[in-house]
């Protein structure tokens, strides 16, 4: 799922022989490797639609004095996008983390991304901090997106999967 979605989302951005060297034999197994050895800091969430898994989230608790969590995944596969489908995962997100007592959320996203907009219609704060990423040999800038309040995030969620 995640190479379709890496080389739909990243082709204007990422080098094309990166981006054809992602097979899904190799994801399945670092997937699997992944899942695994997740601390407990950590969670996977996956929305599926019949059989077929057709977004993910994977989040993890850090050590930031300016964020408690940080949002290391978010990927809905092409076909299945505008159908709430990140909003419904981003909704378990915060919920498990506000079950353990975490009141703030941060991520990365790729600044060229045109999917980023989506954390901008949920409320998130584009923060002033960027990152350079390296893929494929290729640098990126990455910028950061925060929700300092996640019961705001969550009442954003909720409306916009009723």
């Amino acid at each position: 799922m995640l190479v379709d979605v890496w080389k739909s989302t990243y082709a204007q951005i990422l080098p094309g022989d990166f981006l054809d060297s992602l097979s899904y034999q190799q994801h399945e197994a670092n997937t699997r490797e992944l899942l695994q050895s997740l601390p407990t800091s950590t969670a996977a969430f996956v929305a599926d639609h019949g059989a077929d898994v057709v977004g993910v989230a994977l989040i993890r608790v850090t050590t930031d004095d300016n964020f408690a969590a940080e949002l290391d995944a978010l990927y809905v596969l092409p076909g299945m996008q505008r159908h709430r489908i990140g909003s419904r995962l981003l909704r378990h997100v915060v919920r498990w983390l506000s079950e353990r007592g975490h009141a703030s959320l941060r991520l990365w996203v790729i600044r060229d991304n045109p999917y980023r907009r989506f954390y901008d219609r949920i409320g998130g704060e584009l923060l002033r901090e960027e990152r350079q990423d390296e893929f494929g040999g290729a640098s990126v800038v990455s910028v950061g997106y925060g929700w300092r309040n996640l019961e705001t995030l969550a009442e954003r969620l909720e409306a916009r999967v009723q």
